[in-house]
């Protein structure tokens, strides 16, 4: 692994844990939000899927985007 890749691994990362960190706070404090978030990504994905097939690329992004929200324990 180069140094760019390595860069740009951390900055992936440290994005994905903040990103978990205000999440995590915010559904806290806003008990449901965690809950609205997964229900406008599902209604996204479903729209994207009703006007027909779904990007490969677009798909990597909604599953990454579920696989982080896993890591969030729901309020």
């Amino acid at each position: 692994m180069d140094n760019i890749e390595l860069s740009i691994n951390a900055k992936l990362g440290a994005l994905k844990y903040l990103l978990i960190g205000i999440i995590s706070r915010l559904d806290s404090e806003h008990k449901g939000f965690l809950t609205e978030i997964l229900t406008a990504i599902a209604a996204d994905e479903a729209a994207i899927k009703q006007i027909g097939k779904m990007p490969d690329n677009v798909s990597a992004i909604f599953q990454e985007v579920k696989e982080i929200l896993k890591h969030i324990p729901p309020s």
